[in-house]
């Protein structure tokens, strides 16, 4: 169920810092291995070190947090959410700039069930994506959505057969290739800084940004 060890979020950091270095790579495609689910979330045989660390005040890194990983990244990341997409999943899947879903994928978040608080932002960033009301909704009843309901909601871009899903994703993915990767990099910044401004400031970021941008490009 691709649940999110240590050992997975430790390798997914690393991978995803390959591809921001690596020139040639524009845009990440992130899904679950398998038909059955994106991520069901943390593995519960690392839940007892987890609660540890929150304990002892041990601050989380990118390799412990796979939602700071995917944030990091400065290149875009399209989910592409195949199966089950539960509490610590959909928390990774949230740190994506955007989704694609099964129409057979499913979504939940169970950390109050569980009786847990959400640390990887899901708290957040749900709300901004479906509005408050409805990710009250999620997280107080832990019940699930679907993926028609998930896509009326804006949790997802769009919904595509479970044999077209990749395909879908990678089209995404190539369609942003094919533009320049220094531009790519800069508009996502703006987009995900301006997010928290007020238009006016907003405006103000995205002249120096752009005057920044044209002035590094001239002297190259």
């Amino acid at each position: 169920m691709n649940a999110l060890s240590r050992a997975l979020r430790d390798q997914l950091n690393a991978a995803l810092r390959t591809c921001d270095a690596d020139p040639e790579v524009r845009a990440v495609v992130l899904t679950g291995a398998g038909d059955r689910a994106f991520s069901a979330g943390l593995d519960r045989a690392d839940l007892p070190q987890e609660l540890a660390d929150v304990r002892d005040d041990v601050a989380t890194t990118a390799n412990t947090d796979p939602a700071t990983a995917v944030a990091r990244c400065r290149l875009p990341v399209i989910a592409a959410v195949n199966g089950l997409c539960m509490t610590g999943g959909l928390e990774l899947m949230l740190a994506c700039d955007f989704a694609v879903a099964s129409d057979t994928a499913r979504f939940a978040d169970t950390h109050a069930r569980l009786g847990l608080v959400s640390m990887w932002g899901l708290s957040q960033r749900l709300q901004r994506a479906v509005g408050s009301a409805r990710a009250k909704q999620m997280s107080l009843t832990g019940e699930f959505v679907s993926a028609p309901q998930a896509l009326s909601w804006g949790l997802v871009n769009e919904v595509a057969t479970p044999g077209r899903l990749r395909e879908r994703a990678l089209e995404m993915a190539r369609a942003i290739a094919a533009s320049n990767r220094e531009a790519i990099m800069a508009t996502k910044r703006l987009i995900d800084d301006g997010e928290a401004l007020a238009l006016p400031e907003g405006l103000a970021l995205e002249q120096r940004e752009a005057r920044a941008f044209f002035q590094a490009t001239l002297e190259t």
